[in-house]
């Protein structure tokens, strides 16, 4: 993805400079291309300077206690960070990481300190602000960490309490389809019992995967799986629910493997289809799920809908946990937990939305090695 560059001199750092002293630090810069995901600096990390955001953008990270990498602020093209630590000498307080292929400046501490010395009061007193709304923002994101974890911790309490109250009836249920298997031989008997049995056992991995994710544990069982086979099971489990839903819908696949864990990656189809489903209401609509080739080393899986699509005040915290807008039920962990799954097979999720024209997610999962 190209970045957008901007003129370096209209970048905000040197907004409160006299117009020599400007032109003299521009010519300092020195400017570097990175790709995304590119570590500039981590926590704790000596610092070596101010950064310009030239083109493309940057996000600063700080870890949880849980070790959960948490993102504090994006920085666009035409702004700039680590002035803190220059300022205070006390190393970095953040991390920092390229969002996507970024132009990058950068200017050494000790350049900038000697031109600040020399700077007037109005100068020191933009920095100072600056700082005192990095603080600002900090506590802020904090405090929603502090209460993000809170959430959590009850979600698995009560995740836990499911388990241990839900496994005794589940398994009486199970026992009871497994004796009218034995005792019948019709076959829609045996359809349905064995449907019955499925959504028994996908009752209780989704609450132990509600506990692992509040714990965060990402533990699955990697098998090879048909791709065809995880699609055609998908269909079978939702066919019944999706005519009575009034949706019109298709399963498509081609012939390839991944390794996974197939309950997993069917909870997280589901999850995406119950959404779907749920935003198009009782009108119902057109719902396709396709699995196409990637790249030579991947796969995708488009699932597709035409509902009213994503509303754009949560799309960009779309997969963050307790994000959820005109839902009738719902815990806002769907998407943060499918998301979570996927990238513990080694793979991404990301979405388009068009207003009123509805929403495709793309799953793209690594094949499996020959």
């Amino acid at each position: 993805m190209p970045c957008s560059v901007m003129n370096l001199e209209n970048n905000s750092f040197f907004t409160p400079f006299r117009p020599e002293v400007r032109q003299r630090l521009v010519s300092m810069v020195k400017q570097t291309r990175r790709p995304a995901e590119h570590e500039l600096f981590k926590e704790g990390d000596s610092t070596d300077g101010v950064y310009l955001v030239i083109g493309g953008k940057v996000d600063l990270t700080k870890k949880s206690r849980s070790a959960r990498v948490v993102t504090l602020a994006s920085v666009e093209a035409g702004e700039f960070f680590g002035e803190v630590s220059v300022l205070d000498n006390c190393g970095r307080s953040t991390g920092a990481r390229t969002a996507v292929p970024s132009l990058i400046g950068h200017l050494s501490d000790e350049i900038l300190r000697d031109i600040l010395t020399s700077e007037p009061g109005e100068t020191a007193l933009f920095f100072a602000r600056r700082i005192s709304q990095h603080l600002r923002l900090t506590n802020e994101r904090y405090t929603e960490e502090v209460l993000r974890k809170e959430k959590l911790q009850l979600v698995g309490e009560m995740a836990n309490s499911i388990i241990h109250d839900i496994r005794s009836p589940l398994a009486s249920i199970k026992l009871a389809g497994d004796l009218i298997v034995r005792q019948s031989s019709g076959e829609k008997i045996l359809h349905w019992c064995n449907l019955i049995n499925q959504q028994a056992d996908r009752m209780i991995s989704m609450a132990q995967e509600l506990l692992d994710y509040s714990r965060g544990q990402a533990s699955f069982q990697k098998t090879s799986i048909s791709l065809a086979e995880l699609l055609a099971t998908c269909e079978n489990l939702n066919a019944d629910f999706l005519r009575h839903q009034n949706i019109d819908y298709s399963f498509k696949s081609i012939d390839a493997a991944i390794e996974g864990d197939q309950q997993r990656l069917l909870r997280i189809l589901q999850n995406i289809i119950n959404n779907a489903t749920e935003a198009m209401g009782e009108k119902g609509g057109r719902l396709a799920i396709q699995a196409k080739a990637g790249d030579s080393k991947t796969v995708e899986i488009h699932i597709a809908d035409n509902g009213p699509g994503i509303p754009e005040e949560i799309r960009d915290n779309f997969f963050q946990p307790f994000v959820t807008r005109g839902k009738r039920s719902g815990t806002g962990l769907g998407m943060a937990i499918a998301k979570a799954g996927v990238e513990a097979h080694g793979g991404s999720i990301s979405f388009v939305s068009d207003k009123g024209r509805g929403t495709t997610f793309v799953i793209r999962l690594p094949l499996k090695q020959a």
